[in-house]
């Protein structure tokens, strides 16, 4: 390797001398050091185990220049014989053939997002994908993401594959954004008997009026019952909407299918009560207008509770909040969240997961203790969770309940035996206040029957409820 330097004043090309060991550059001038692989462990404490440890990075080219006036005339360093031919990390060779694109338009495409899919390629290292005049490279995966898109505007994409000796030819492909629906739920964090709602739009009527969608109400949040359709005028009066059969719910769901701008905004949202109707805290069982503890036991009492048990009508029936017949993980969260001093406000997490039984055998003899391992798979968010396990009382016996994952949580579970003649089990932990969620695989907990008779088990879970902080729940 050759170096050179010149001076654009005109003087003659000065060759430097060939590359120098480091030492030897550190005392001269006009003069290069190149080191292969460098050694950045030149500090360590001499004779200790790490001063003995080499730690190398990309070769380095060191040029030291005599003193000159750089106002007076620049100075220019030419390497000769170097060329940047970095090895290839591809490895795939052959022919390639133009990518399939899978995106669906359906489940990939949003108003401000689509997910491009495709099918893999033979030969292909990576993909390449040519939008808004920029090359999205390096691809390793069959899938991009693209964001920040607007609303109803068509896009254009190209599409290619690429190995050590070339590409395909692109797929040119394209797709629509969707419009921009949205939901306003409001939570009136009370049980009401619904008259009507008055919305009153800015007062210019600009950009965030509502204009066109349904009203939805719900007791839990997650069954919605339809209660009709609104279309405004864009103008700054007041909009009413009037609940037909004046339902009983908590929640309201305005879902807005048009509105100026693509957004909501307005002065305020009044939802009125029926008049002289009593209104009732969530969770109140014992009605004194307050979630407490006394609630709780109510709750521990009646866990597992179903419609058609003696004691369910009346109070206790209030204490249904989802209005699926039975007291279950979710009532019970109602009240757990807003003891020791309620959840803080933070980011929701995404609720999912599922539970599973499994024993370690099939056949028991009478006397034998069945231990039923219950595990949660792929868990995220849960802070709370029941199901029942119905159960022959000639043939089994429960003997008891011993936690694993869930040993932070408040264990209400329940023997019960309806007044169908039905026995049940009914395992049930709550998270009491804002604690830690449960997440990923565990063992939750273990389960304890004895087997009265010789039996071959085959006991289900049935009605099975995994709930957020933010009561939403999930079915397993």
């Amino acid at each position: 390797m050759t170096m050179n330097r010149t001076i654009s004043s005109g003087k003659a090309w000065r060759v430097l001398p060939p590359a120098l060991p480091p030492e030897a550059f550190q005392q001269g001038e006009n003069v290069s050091s190149y080191e292969e692989a460098p050694n950045l462990n030149r500090f360590a404490t001499p004779g200790t185990p790490f001063a003995e440890k080499v730690i190398t990075k990309n070769p380095q080219l060191r040029v030291k220049l005599a003193k000159s006036d750089i106002t007076v005339a620049a100075t220019e360093v030419v390497i000769e014989g170097y060329a940047f031919e970095p090895a290839s990390r591809l490895t795939h060779t052959g022919e390639l053939a133009a990518p399939t694109v899978t995106t669906s338009e359906e489940k990939d495409v949003t108003a401000y997002t689509m997910l491009h899919t495709w099918m893999p390629v033979e030969n292909a290292d990576y993909y390449e994908i040519l939008f808004d005049s920029m090359t999205y490279s390096t691809i390793r995966d069959t899938e991009l993401l693209f964001e920040d898109l607007q609303p109803e505007t068509s896009y254009q994409f190209q599409l290619r594959a690429v190995n050590k000796e070339g590409h395909s030819d692109w797929t040119a492909f394209c797709f629509t954004t969707k419009s921009v629906p949205f939901d306003l739920v409001a939570d009136l964090h009370a049980i009401c008997q619904l008259d009507k709602f008055q919305y009153v739009p800015r007062e210019n009527a600009g950009n965030g009026t509502l204009l066109k969608g349904t009203v939805s109400y719900s007791m839990d949040k997650q069954n919605w019952t339809e209660a009709g359709a609104f279309e405004w005028h864009r103008d700054a009066g007041v909009k009413v909407f009037t609940f037909s059969g004046q339902p009983t719910a908590r929640y309201v769901r305005l879902h807005v299918t048009e509105s100026v701008g693509n957004f909501g905004s307005g002065r305020e949202l009044y939802i009125f009560k029926v008049p002289d109707t009593e209104s009732y805290l969530p969770g109140d069982i014992n009605h004194d207008r307050l979630l407490d503890e006394t609630d709780l036991t109510s709750y521990t009492n009646y866990t597992g509770l179903r419609q058609g048990d003696a004691d369910f009508e009346g109070y206790i029936s209030n204490g249904d909040l989802n209005r699926n017949g039975l007291i279950d993980a979710y009532d019970i969260s109602v009240v757990a969240t807003a003891l020791d001093g309620g959840i803080a406000p933070q980011r929701p997490d995404t609720l999912q997961g599922t539970v599973t039984l499994s024993t370690v055998k099939k056949s028991y003899q009478a006397g034998e203790t069945i231990d039923i391992v219950v595990r949660g798979q792929g868990l995220n968010g849960v802070n709370a969770l029941s199901f029942a396990l119905p159960y022959d009382a000639t043939a089994y016996e429960f003997a008891g309940i011993e936690a694993g994952a869930v040993s932070g949580m408040r264990n209400l579970t329940n023997d019960r035996l309806h007044t169908s003649g039905v026995k049940a089990l009914y395992p049930t932990f709550v998270n009491i206040g804002d604690r830690e969620t449960l997440k990923g695989d565990a063992v939750l907990f273990t389960i304890h029957l004895k087997a009265k008779k010789d039996v071959r088990f085959d006991l289900k879970a049935q009605d099975g409820m995994l709930v957020s902080k933010q009561l939403e729940y999930v079915g397993f």
